[in-house]
């Protein structure tokens, strides 16, 4: 194997017009891949400090190189003759993926990494097991290619199969026997699913009967198939599913159940400082959360992005305050445009107001002076008081009913932004797949005189009039798309119409 004693000359390579080709991308970027992946440590921490502080452009270059020639491989079905050489191809990817990180924010946009071929060429279900698998092993030379290893490189969709692929698994097994969720995914054929949790419930108090079936539960019970069953009807239904998640969670974060906190527009919620109930409300909503993400539906989370950070392990920044309280985040960038006299002239403390309460930010301090040199380090402890601090009981409850459903290191695949659109739903609508995936009752089908003319004059709306003819029907103004094993498109139960 070539050594390379001057590993600069990596940067001058990678921007070169030839290796962007898919005729290089064997003979050249591969082993190009080989060399940077057996790097020693010294050279190593070298490239990453240059790739750290390339431009934009050039990094892009130096990503596509790898990219285009993970791509190429895979497009020619290559991922089992070249396997170790597509494993360094994704860890020479890890390592830009790595540098794009810049302070709170991205160079190159993560959406960038994709490789839309993992979507054809890549059989997730036993990627899945192999991850599971080799998680629990030395890594050697024998380690296979796994993607999920390197789940930046994922498209949204096939992050989300994922998810579905792995509860599945789990509601066919569950924590029953060791290595059971890697046979679940294996041989799902031959494997009985366990027994539903039901939610026999009262339309009239969802909240109160959902949170006493949730309290007395099993924490196991949370992972299996969901059954919900209202006492005026016969049997359990998807349906019924759908309508408990939607009724539910406007119940939920109402003013009225007093859980939350609005801002000054009342169009978003956080968690308050001071809870008027008690901090277990909040893990059985984090359960809940948990349980419609197992489970595939999309439900109203008027959270700001902020939510969401926090569930992959993302710090809060400015930017969360900015979408939550804007006119507070524009005072504050105004201050730091301030010279030390206007600062002064302000006077401003770290006393501040937050939830309806006044706190000091700094306790060994109080009224603490804002000055020239200490600005920003008022507007990081009030960024961290209002998102963190302040809610450190009551979002940590949140967070350990959401993850006794749903598995951490599958949540972790997902960006922060990624995990609010599987969530709570994208606005990328697709009507024709709108159209194909309504499913018809009764009398109904798809060439019945009815049906025919409704999808003309629905055709015919504008696009604000399908929007809100969805919410109509659905609840949401948001679609979400599920995929589940097997390759075949199912809509996802938050975007279905039923007729």
């Amino acid at each position: 194997m070539m050594t390379l004693k001057s590993p600069e000359i990596l940067l001058i390579l990678l921007t070169c017009p030839l290796f962007q080709e898919d005729s290089s991308a064997i003979n050249q970027s591969l082993p190009l891949a080989i060399i940077i992946g057996t790097l020693k440590e010294r050279p190593l921490a070298a490239l990453r400090g240059w790739w750290s502080s390339v431009s934009p452009s050039i990094l892009m270059k130096h990503i596509m190189v790898f990219k285009n020639a993970l791509a190429f491989m895979l497009k020619n079905c290559l991922l089992k003759t070249h396997n170790p050489g597509i494993r360094y191809l994704m860890k020479a990817l890890k390592l830009l993926y790595r540098a794009n990180r810049a302070g709170n924010s991205y160079k190159v946009p993560l959406s960038k990494f994709y490789v839309e071929e993992i979507r054809d060429s890549v059989q997730l279900d036993e990627d899945i097991c192999q991850w599971l698998i080799y998680s629990k092993l030395e890594d050697d030379e024998n380690t296979p290619a796994i993607f999920c290893r390197f789940p930046f490189l994922l498209p949204l969709d096939c992050k989300a199969r994922v998810l579905i692929i792995h509860s599945i698994a789990m509601k066919k097994m569950g924590h029953i026997i060791d290595g059971g969720v890697e046979d679940a995914l294996r041989n799902p054929q031959n494997i009985a699913s366990l027994t539903p949790f039901q939610l026999t419930l009262r339309r009239t108090h969802l909240v109160e009967d959902t949170f006493r079936h949730l309290a007395a539960a099993d924490h196991c019970a949370f992972k299996r198939d969901l059954l919900v069953q209202f006492v005026d009807e016969r049997k359990g239904t998807d349906i019924n599913q759908r309508e408990l998640f939607l009724h539910l969670f406007d119940e939920l974060i109402a003013p009225k159940s007093e859980m939350f906190m609005s801002n000054e527009s009342e169009t978003q919620i956080w968690f308050p400082p001071r809870p008027k109930v008690e901090e277990k409300r909040y893990f059985l909503f984090g359960v809940l959360c948990g349980m419609a993400l197992y489970n595939y539906n999309i439900v109203h989370l008027p959270f700001p992005l902020v939510l969401f950070k926090k569930l992959v392990g993302v710090k809060p920044s400015m930017d969360d305050m900015k979408e939550f309280k804007p006119v507070m985040a524009e005072s504050w960038r105004c201050l730091m445009d301030y010279t030390p006299d206007e600062v002064k002239d302000k006077n401003i403390t770290f006393k501040v107001i937050w939830g309806g309460e006044q706190v000091e930010l700094d306790p060994k301090e109080a009224g603490k002076p804002v000055t020239g040199s200490n600005k920003k380090e008022f507007v990081d402890a009030f960024i961290n008081y209002a998102f963190t601090k302040s809610v450190q009981g009551v979002f940590g409850e949140f967070r350990r009913g959401f993850f006794k459903v749903c598995d951490m290191d599958v949540v972790d695949f997902f960006q922060p932004e990624e995990l609010q659109a599987v969530m709570v739903g994208q606005e990328n609508y697709d009507w024709q797949v709108f159209k194909q995936n309504t499913v018809y009752e009764g009398e109904y089908h798809e060439e019945h005189p009815t049906i025919i003319t409704f999808w003309e004059v629905f055709e015919k709306l504008t696009a604000e009039d399908k929007k809100k003819f969805l919410l109509f029907l659905t609840g949401f103004d948001r679609i979400s798309f599920q995929e589940v094993p097997g390759g075949e498109d199912h809509a996802d139960q938050a975007s279905s119409g039923h007729s």
